[in-house]
């Protein structure tokens, strides 16, 4: 008797919280002049959405969010298709947490979600003519559990101008599937007043963008990768990373985990050659890297290697002629024999170092300017693996 009445209390309270979750939908404000989130008459049904609430925002309405504490709700749905626009704005310090997912879409106009501070989210979806922006004021810390999408032309997921250096920082589980919108992570071309860094965490993910990325699209500021013990972010297009001498810093820090290239490049461009850091043995570019030479003599680092392992590899450049480089350097770690059997390098011994294991080194356009470069040198590793005895030096 007692067991059926802890059970039948049980249901009980289990009904009385599903009770309490409830749809609420916006029925006030414009785009252009949005409505409190904090009042009862902005909702229908008249309340304030809090925790297991599905909330809409729905074509034409307009709510800017200002509670007093931190909130949760179940989802978000911030549009629809209809003709009018839509925004949802976070105006103040308070953080919002989503356990479900953030669904942006717009119709024959744009809906627009403006975000700062904290804001975290199971998975972020951008449709058709949806924006997904900073404010100029304010640096966001955005989370993502699960994935990031971007699904049609017109999604935008961008870094506002802003009248003083801001870096906003996404930390993402997931996979970023990006092949139609546009993910403006530098303020335009240079990122100089604004930008979005990226650490990737959690399980292997995947990355997928635009197959010849824009320098307002698609170009990453900074990247952290800090992925679970032995975990990938694996490569479904080239990635790029942008650079330039007066944006937020750019560097390609290696914390925890393994980027995987596949049949693509990772396309690295900032000078500095300590801007990479952090890889090791467990860390690396599994794949293709790319990086510019330098616009005076001087070195690269490539923390790349295989499925085997970690094989570090350092070219020496001369100056290149035209100053500044348009073009980078690709290099790749390819367990294999080099000699193909027709190899025409001096005396044939191409594979006079491995036999196993090869460098294979290309030149990688990025414009219709060449750049005359000069490799001087480099700086390769291999191992008892690649049939080389440690402290031989006569390779």
């Amino acid at each position: 008797m007692k067991y059926f009445l802890r059970m039948l209390l049980s249901v009980i309270l289990c009904s009385f919280c599903n009770m309490n979750a409830t749809t609420i939908t916006a029925v006030a404000g414009t785009a252009t002049t949005p409505v409190s989130w904090s009042l009862t008459t902005s909702w229908s049904p008249a309340q304030i959405p809090g925790a297991g609430d599905d909330v809409i925002i729905p074509n034409g309405k307009g709510i800017y969010f200002d509670a007093a504490s931190a909130t949760t709700i179940a989802s978000l749905t911030v549009g629809t298709t209809g003709a009018t626009k839509t925004a949802f704005v976070m105006t103040t310090g308070i953080s919002l947490s989503i356990t479900g997912d953030l669904v942006i879409t717009g119709g024959t106009n744009s809906t627009t979600v403006t975000v700062q501070n904290s804001l975290s989210v199971a998975n972020l979806t951008l449709n058709a003519n949806s924006i997904f922006v900073t404010t100029n004021s304010t640096a966001t810390n955005l989370t993502i559990s699960g994935n990031l999408s971007l699904n049609a032309s017109t999604s935008s997921f961008k870094a506002v101008s802003a009248t003083s250096t801001l870096q906003h920082i996404c930390t993402i589980s997931g996979n970023i599937t990006n092949t139609l919108g546009t993910m403006d992570m530098r303020n335009g071309s240079t990122g100089t007043t604004g930008a979005w860094d990226f650490i990737f965490v959690g399980p292997s993910s995947t990355y997928a963008g635009p197959a010849a990325p824009a320098t307002h699209n698609g170009w990453f500021n900074a990247v952290t990768i800090n992925k679970n013990s032995g975990a990938k972010l694996t490569l479904l297009s080239d990635m790029w990373q942008g650079s330039s001498s007066a944006a937020p810093a750019t560097a390609l820090t290696f914390i925890s985990g393994i980027i995987e290239t596949g049949n693509y490049t990772y396309c690295y461009q900032a000078g500095a050659d300590g801007s990479v850091s952090g890889y090791n043995a467990s860390n690396y570019v599994n794949g293709a890297f790319a990086r510019p030479a330098s616009s005076s003599a001087g070195s690269r680092s490539f923390p790349i290697g295989d499925e085997n392992g970690f094989r570090f590899f350092q070219p020496y450049f001369g100056a290149v002629v035209t100053g500044s480089p348009n073009n980078l350097v690709t290099c790749r770690v390819v367990a294999a024999n080099a000699n193909t059997g027709s190899s025409t390098f001096p005396d044939g011994t191409i594979d006079g170092v491995s036999a196993i294991r090869y460098y294979k080194i290309t030149y990688l356009k990025r414009s219709s300017t060449t750049d005359p470069l000069t490799l001087t040198k480099f700086a390769v590793s291999y191992d008892a693996q690649d049939g080389v005895a440690a402290g031989n030096t006569d390779l």
